[in-house]
């Protein structure tokens, strides 16, 4: 194998014998990230009723479908079974 040819063998051959350098190069680049996004962090609350029209959908869906009438009521036919007694 030529030694300029890129293949996955010669990389997986290459961190196999360089375990610990692999390893501490992620630990330095998983703290590196985790400081990063502290401090990159919004310390603001999320807002969790945002506004826009998208978000305004539903209470426009409730306003359009919504009975005109406030005494709403259902009604329920209820059937006995046969070889009940009453």
């Amino acid at each position: 194998m030529a030694r300029s040819e890129w293949s996955y063998r010669r990389l997986f051959e290459w961190v196999a014998g360089h375990v610990r350098l692999v390893v501490a190069i992620g630990l330095a680049v998983t703290v590196v990230l985790a400081a990063v996004g502290d401090l990159w962090g919004s310390d603001e609350e999320p807002n969790f009723s945002p506004s826009g029209e998208i978000y305004d959908t539903e209470d426009r869906v409730a306003d359009l479908f919504s009975p005109v009438d406030s005494d709403v009521s259902a009604l329920f036919i209820v059937e006995a079974k046969s070889d009940v007694g009453v």
